[in-house]
């Protein structure tokens, strides 16, 4: 198997693993849902005006047991991811060096997980990211979309299941919750929260969308910070090579900056749910098993994606690119990490 071919491999498993983990975070907001239509049974034949407080002092309830489970299920796919990595690098130093002729502790820094640098990256993502904050505001945003829907469903005397089958349809398109919302004459109308609601750029209306973005974002961004300090960690790593996906759109971003990295560069994906890959470039195998034996040859031949001297240089592409677009990803609400890189 080629280097780039077991790297491919590694990124499906950790597709499916991060698929996964979207699924149970997917069960958190159908059993919200479901504990919401179970409060509904119970008072949907109650005054409304009388009904109203009570109800969404419950659905509170159940909002911040919302964001409490969703905000321990990213950070528990998060470690999940880590390790996931952690154990291909090891399965990857195995497979293409004899690791077991090293010494014991070379052969512990090879298999390290490096448990104690998830914590410290947790914790700057924690304090820069604010991922705390962003949960609660979607799941608020989750709450006042199943409050509309309550309201509605009231209002016109629906049955548990009619409300039940509209929350499902609202979870990914909010625009037809939106447009129900009536007011005293009759009138179709936007709510006051969905007339007041600008999500910006590159962000959904749906809460429950944005949920998921979030927690992918976040699984995908420590698959690749552990993948890139694990890397770092290897002498016989002398750079990577980014590549694209083989999803047949062209990207405005990715193709332009696809090329070969030093060491240094920290790539989390160039853009949110950014498929690209990089793969590690190698010393020659035999060189660097000499140099762990202090034995070095004056000559080593390099095949394929092995290269003797460690890459210095960002790509050519990547400073055009920059020096065209910098101006424009630094009008951006959040700008690129890899722009600081110019």
């Amino acid at each position: 198997m080629s280097i780039e071919e077991f790297i491919i491999q590694d990124e499906k498993l950790a597709r499916i693993a991060a698929g996964k983990n979207l699924q149970q975070i997917e069960k958190l907001f159908q059993k919200y849902i479901s504990k919401v239509i179970s409060l509904y049974q119970l008072n949907e034949n109650i005054d409304l005006d009388a009904l109203t407080p009570q109800l969404k002092k419950e659905i509170e309830k159940l909002t911040k047991q919302l964001a409490f489970d969703l905000e321990n299920k990213i950070n528990s796919a998060t470690k999940e991811q880590w390790l996931l990595t952690q154990g291909t690098a090891t399965r990857f130093v195995e497979t293409y060096f004899d690791i077991n002729k090293l010494n014991i502790a070379t052969q512990d820094i090879f298999r390290n997980n490096n448990l104690d640098n998830y914590m410290q990256a947790r914790k700057s993502r924690l304090n820069q990211f604010k991922l705390s904050d962003r949960v609660w505001k979607y799941s608020k945003q989750f709450e006042t979309n199943i409050i509309d829907s309550l309201e509605i469903a009231l209002k016109n005397g629906d049955s548990a299941q009619i409300l039940a089958r509209d929350i499902k349809q609202y979870l990914n398109e909010p625009e037809k919750l939106f447009r129900r919302v009536r007011d005293v004459k009759g009138q179709l109308h936007l709510s006051k929260n969905a007339a007041a609601y600008n999500p910006g750029q590159g962000v959904y209306r749906s809460a429950h969308k944005n949920a998921l973005r979030l927690a992918s974002s976040e699984i995908n961004t420590f698959y690749k910070e552990s993948e890139n300090q694990r890397w770092q960690s290897m002498d016989f790593v002398v750079g990577f090579e980014i590549k694209r996906s083989n999803n047949v759109f062209d990207c405005g971003i990715c193709g332009p900056l696809a090329g070969r990295y030093p060491k240094t560069f920290k790539f989390i994906g160039f853009h949110v749910n950014c498929r690209c890959y990089q793969i590690p470039i190698l010393k020659p195998i035999e060189m660097f098993t000499d140099e762990l034996k202090g034995a070095v040859k004056p000559s080593y031949s390099h095949l394929g994606n092995f290269q003797k001297t460690e890459i210095k240089e960002m790509p050519v592409n990547f400073k055009e690119h920059l020096k065209e677009k910098a101006d424009i990803y630094r009008g951006y609400k959040t700008v690129p990490y890899w722009v600081s890189y110019l």
